[in-house]
């Protein structure tokens, strides 16, 4: 479709044509909803370089463990998956990242409530390293809660939105941009990631903006995060 090309594959063109194959692996949210968010399961059939067998999954890259989340449905068949797949992985995982749309602490309006904050508490808090939103229109490392650390990252294109304080050791800004991990095995065979938060804007023109190099780019914050794995 139209929407398809000029929201999807026009802005990711370079991951789809790029030498290097880099891999998309993708996570719903409320907006996908509003139709049906199993279209991005046929989607990721046709090309190589998408990942989305399922509206929840886990991918492993040796024992670094990612657990992707549909938190539009936080209901018992999804919540009963993680947890077997929590309990099977935790021998193998040194750094546990999960991820989904919706934040569980935010320095924006979107900070999880009631039901939604119990659920977190109850399968993520405490429970793997790193938890990686969007939602929220900033970016931000949201600081640690019960040694889990949160990260908001939903300032790739939409509107902005005002951001508040933090909490200690956080940072947030009401700026385009992104966030960036890089992990390394330490000597003592702990697993270490290095995030770093950049903002961008774009060049003189927007047809800049589409050709090589047509961004700015800053590195605003950065720090490193020893992984745990799944407790």
């Amino acid at each position: 479709s139209i929407k398809t090309y000029t929201r999807f594959r026009w802005p990711y063109r370079r991951i789809f044509k790029s030498k290097h194959k880099p891999q998309m692996y993708m996570s719903v949210g409320n907006h996908d909803y509003k139709k049906n968010p199993k279209a991005w399961i046929d989607l990721a059939k046709k090309h190589k370089n998408v990942t989305m067998p399922s509206l929840y999954y886990s991918d492993f890259w040796n024992d670094i463990c990612f657990f992707t989340l549909d938190t539009m449905d936080k209901g018992p068949v999804q919540n009963k998956w993680f947890e077997a797949r929590k309990a099977e992985s935790k021998k193998n995982c040194k750094f546990t990242v999960a991820y989904g749309h919706h934040p569980y602490i935010s320095s924006g309006r979107s900070a999880a409530k009631g039901e939604s904050k119990k659920w977190y508490e109850k399968h993520i808090v405490g429970q793997v390293d790193m938890f990686l939103a969007g939602h929220d229109h900033h970016v931000a490392y949201e600081g640690a809660v019960s040694g889990t650390h949160f990260f908001v990252s939903g300032a790739g294109g939409h509107g902005l939105r005002p951001v508040s304080g933090t909490r200690a050791g956080g940072y947030a800004v009401e700026d385009f941009g992104y966030i960036t991990l890089t992990f390394n095995r330490l000597e003592s065979g702990q697993i270490e990631s290095e995030y770093k938060i950049y903002t961008v804007k774009r060049r003189k023109s927007w047809y800049q903006l589409f050709k090589k190099g047509g961004v700015i780019r800053t590195l605003r914050h950065s720090g490193k995060l020893l992984g745990h794995g799944i407790r």
